[in-house]
């Protein structure tokens, strides 16, 4: 549907007489579709144009493109400095595959108002007004001067937003100093009513509702007089430090170069999407969300995040493994009975004979393919960069250390003590159930399942329930406050 539209308003573009390349041809593979237009050579940004080449009949060309689209009912929506190119001293206007057919009369104005925008950046603002004034109608322009508010622009770069405002200012007193009647109209309230808007209010609403109704009080405060609030102030500490381990991680498995205080941003961010979804799905898929904001497809992105996730599992196992050898505590890893490996060896003969059917073998595949393909490049990717696998897996250790170090600090904060190793297996043991049982940040079941792997450690079963509660208050609860104010601040960036 994409691609119908993008055809459609690029025939309608040319069919109005505005410069645009013509479209040749389109292909499809898988879900994604190809389209070709005619290349233009030797063509030029405007944005790459130094001041003194963009003359005045250029500024006049560029305007009478967009009132010969406006006439013919077109609306672009997106004029920015990556759709306006220059070839032999005229203008053409590429990117209408976001543009509206039978435009309404607010959204052609936008266009106007962008162009305006765009214009006074480029040549100052009164040379924008008058190259305006020239092709449009001065009623027209006393209009848009309610129209030119930071919202009603495309998103750009962030360094650009204050200088946008700026702009906006110098043109609307420009246009009012033009055209007096403007003064007195009433400005244009506008706002960009998305499903981002949608899901940061219902985020807010079910994240007010599950604190509410899943925390019980008086446990929780028996737990906080009990417990020592120094090691309380560590463990909550330590729990933060995660932030960062998760956000070295994805740095490391991306394609495009990250920053890393607005990757950590993004991590604490997460941590209110962790409690409208089961755990671990909400971080992946703000990742993913992330990601796709810095122009990494959503293929190639759904590859990077899998392969964080993937190297979190085996990092995770392997630092168990180091721990039980550093410690010496390797009879916490126990070798499974007999029973176990003739349970595994029965299923592994079930899926070995089932592959021998040529339809189920086929059907697995089918499945399995189109994850390997994104994968495995990746895999072979980061593995021919040290630099990055290193990285990725500090950024793990980080993360899953911070955790257990958390744990193992909120037990000290009740006078209590387990075998790291021990103490390890119960962290990922109550993750692990968290993330199997499909609630919201795992509530319930990983309380339960800390509590009840602290119990069998040898801890009274009333401070076990105690620590299991202090520890989520501070790794999952405490967090969501800046996890609130971390998505305001990413969605105000236009990051999320």
């Amino acid at each position: 549907r994409a691609a119908e539209r993008a055809s459609l308003m690029t025939f309608s573009a040319r069919d109005a007489g505005i410069r645009t390349p013509g479209f040749v041809g389109v292909a499809e593979a898988a879900d994604s579709v190809v389209l070709a237009h005619e290349h233009l050579l030797d063509a030029r940004r405007l944005a790459d144009l130094p001041p003194e080449e963009i003359t005045d009949d250029l500024l006049t060309d560029l305007w009478t493109q967009l009132r010969l689209a406006h006439a013919a009912g077109l609306a672009h929506r997106d004029l920015d400095d990556d759709v306006l190119l220059v070839n032999d001293g005229r203008v053409w206007i590429l990117g209408w595959a976001n543009g509206e057919i039978a435009a309404p009369e607010l959204t052609r104005r936008l266009d106007i108002a962008q162009l305006l925008a765009l214009l006074a950046r480029r040549v100052g603002v009164e040379r924008a007004v008058s190259s305006a004034t020239q092709i449009l109608d001065r009623a027209l322009l006393g209009a848009i001067a309610s129209l030119l508010q930071p919202v009603a622009l495309p998103p750009g770069p962030r360094e650009e937003i204050r200088e946008r405002k700026a702009v906006l200012r110098q043109l609307r007193s420009a246009l009012i100093e033009l055209i007096p009647p403007a003064a007195e109209a009433e400005p244009v309230q506008l706002r960009r009513f998305s499903p981002k808007a949608v899901l940061t209010t219902t985020l807010a609403v079910v994240a007010l509702w599950l604190l509410l109704t899943s925390l019980n009080i008086d446990q929780l405060s028996s737990a906080l007089r009990q417990a020592n609030p120094v090691w309380a102030v560590v463990a909550f500490a330590l729990g933060m430090l995660t932030y960062a381990g998760a956000a070295v991680s994805l740095m490391a498995f991306s394609p495009v170069r990250l920053g890393l205080w607005k990757t950590t941003q993004v991590q604490v961010a997460s941590s209110i999407v962790a409690l409208v979804a089961p755990a671990g799905v909400g971080p992946a898929a703000l990742n993913l969300r992330y990601l796709n904001r810095n122009r990494v497809k959503t293929p190639l992105a759904v590859a990077s995040v899998a392969l964080m996730q993937v190297s979190q599992f085996v990092t995770t196992i392997g630092l168990l493994l180091l721990i039980a050898a550093l410690t010496g505590s390797s009879s916490a890893l126990q070798v499974p009975d007999s029973t176990v490996f003739v349970v595994i060896g029965v299923i592994t003969a079930v899926v070995a004979v089932a592959l021998m059917v040529p339809k189920v073998r086929h059907l697995v595949w089918a499945r399995v393919a189109p994850t390997m393909r994104q994968v495995w490049p990746r895999v072979l990717w980061v593995i021919g960069q040290p630099q990055r696998l290193g990285a990725g897996v500090l950024g793990n250790i980080l993360m899953t250390g911070g955790y257990i170090a958390a744990f193992a600090a909120t037990l000290a904060a009740f006078g209590q003590q387990v075998p790291l190793t021990q103490l390890a297996l119960i962290y990922l043991g109550g993750m692990a159930l968290g993330s199997a049982v499909p609630t919201p940040g795992g509530l319930g079941t990983v309380e339960l399942a800390l509590s009840g792997g602290l119990a069998a450690a040898g801890v009274p079963a009333a401070l076990a329930a105690s620590i299991a509660v202090l520890f989520r208050l501070l790794t999952f609860w405490g967090r969501v406050p800046f996890g609130w104010l971390a998505m305001r601040r990413l969605q105000q960036l236009n990051e999320l």
